[in-house]
Order: structure tokens, then C-alpha cells, then sequence
């Protein structure tokens, strides 16, 4: 199909000269279909499937019914046995040091950890930053088979960046709230 100068869709050239004749679009397209399917066999393997409902001579055209893919169901679960948050404290090359806080047991104490690099995902390592938060899970990956293995996943946090205008807009209602509390004695 293709788009006119005002962006409306345009007849092809078969398309044109099937409304000519008096088809109708569905009768188009149901031509269209079936002979696809003449032509190159079985397309079930698409994730498109077209089907042609079934009509009496009563009814209306036949119309097209398209099928969404169903999702293929999950291959693994996740029992969960240990998170903490953390805090990077410092940098090097090779690792990073982290302040760590027990999500799992908050009563437990501050902890201190260093990670090696190769423990971050590639696209995390520019988030890897003195004051940069991250996630830090340790469970089991069960996959449908029953394969049980231990994992742990360090996950850093994505905050959208301050623009300009936010850091303005801040700095205006921090003057106002300054004013608002100086008070003169």
C-alpha cells in the first residue's frame, strides 16, 4: 500500500483494477491471502497468521481474523535469598568498593564489599561512579527443567539526568524557602 502526498492510502495498481471490476477491499484481501497461500505454501510458521472466517451465503464477506502470537511461557524462575543495596565509595580500573545496607535483614549492620569489575554487566560499567547506587541479589535461577543454579546480579540504578531547567527551577524554590524562614529578630 502506498501513501499519497497527503499521507491517505493509495490503491495499488491490482488493488485499483479489483475495485474496478466491483470487489470489495475484503474481497481483495481475502484474494490476497489465499493466493499467497497457493503460491507459497503453508505459512504457519509466520508469526501473522491469517484465517479467513467462515460465512453463510447469508452473511456479509468473509473477513480476515489475525491471530497475535501467544507468548511463550517462562523458562526459569527466581527464589530470592539475599539483597542488599549499595553505595560506591571508590573507584578503580579493576574494582570497586561499596557501602552496602541488608535489604533482606535490616536490623544487620552496615557492611563494606569490594566487586571485581567483570562482575558488572558491559553496558552498566559508565554507571559505575563515586555515589552511584546499585542492586546486589543473590538467589536461585530454577529453569523449567528443574536446574537449579546460584546467581548474583548487580543492577544499577537509572535516574533520568537533571536538566537545566530542573536544576533552576530547584535553586528558585530553595531561594523562596530561604526567604520564607530568615527571619529577623
Amino acid at each position: 500500500m502506498r501513501l499519497s502526498q497527503g499521507g491517505l492510502p493509495t490503491l495499488g495498481r491490482r488493488q485499483q483494477q479489483a475495485s474496478d471490476s466491483g470487489m470489495s477491499s475484503d474481497d481483495y484481501l481475502n484474494d490476497y491471502f489465499v493466493s499467497r497461500v497457493r503460491t507459497e505454501g503453508d505459512l504457519s510458521t509466520s508469526a501473522f497468521k491469517p484465517k479467513l472466517a467462515t460465512a453463510d451465503a447469508s452473511s456479509s464477506p468473509p473477513k480476515i481474523i489475525v491471530r497475535s502470537p501467544q507468548l511463550a511461557p517462562s523458562t526459569h524462575k527466581f527464589s530470592l535469598l539475599q539483597s542488599w543495596e549499595g553505595v560506591v565509595s571508590a573507584v578503580s580500573e579493576a574494582e570497586f568498593v561499596a557501602i552496602l545496607r541488608d535489604l533482606s535483614k535490616s536490623n544487620q549492620p552496615e557492611e563494606q564489599a569490594t566487586f571485581p569489575m567483570d562482575a558488572v554487566a558491559e553496558p552498566d560499567h559508565s554507571l559505575v561512579a563515586l555515589g552511584a547506587v546499585f542492586y546486589w541479589v543473590i538467589g536461585y535461577e530454577v529453569t523449567v527443567t528443574g536446574t537449579r543454579k546460584t546467581v548474583s546480579i548487580l543492577r544499577f540504578r537509572r535516574l533520568p539526568a537533571w536538566t537545566k531547567s530542573d536544576l533552576l527551577t530547584a535553586k528558585r524554590e530553595a531561594q523562596r524557602l530561604s526567604r520564607l524562614f530568615d527571619t529577623q529578630d
